[in-house]
């Protein structure tokens, strides 16, 4: 059964970090602007592998959602997008670094990992090969985590 309240709070937790850490930070076309763009090819990757119309901020399963994980990006990573926003965060972490912008980052790739976990077990009571799925692939990065 999905949890509304839950699934909407993750979101805010997850966007209310980034516009912390989007406010404390002075973005800059420099080396740490390739995680941009990185962040944004990935991104467009993985919307573009399931189609606007599949898309989904929380983490709810859509009612006529269809298993695509065999298509890349997600065939060697489940969440693509949390990799996409982990990211385009980190550059903002780098812009400039402080302690502080770090710690944030490191609660937002908490949040995302439980969210991630909270999504996974809605997806596996839609999609019998799930579980199988998620024991070949990694959660965000190809062949570490």
């Amino acid at each position: 059964m999905q949890n509304r309240i839950k699934s909407w709070g993750l979101v805010g937790l997850q966007f209310g970090l980034l516009g912390l850490l989007i406010a404390q930070s002075h973005v800059q076309l420099n080396a740490w602007a390739m995680l941009y763009v990185l962040s944004g090819a990935i991104g467009l990757w993985a919307v573009g592998t399931m189609g606007m119309g599949n898309f989904n901020v929380v983490p709810d399963v859509k009612p006529n959602a269809i298993f695509i994980f065999e298509k890349p990006p997600y065939k060697w990573i489940r969440h693509p997008m949390y990799t996409s926003f982990l990211l385009f965060c980190l550059g903002l972490v780098l812009q400039p670094f402080e302690l502080i912008k770090f710690f944030e980052w490191l609660l937002l790739a908490f949040i995302l990992n439980y969210k991630a976990t909270y999504e996974e077990s809605l997806l596996n009571q839609v999609f019998e090969n799930y579980q199988d799925y998620s024991k070949h692939t990694k959660r965000f990065i190809p062949f570490l985590h």
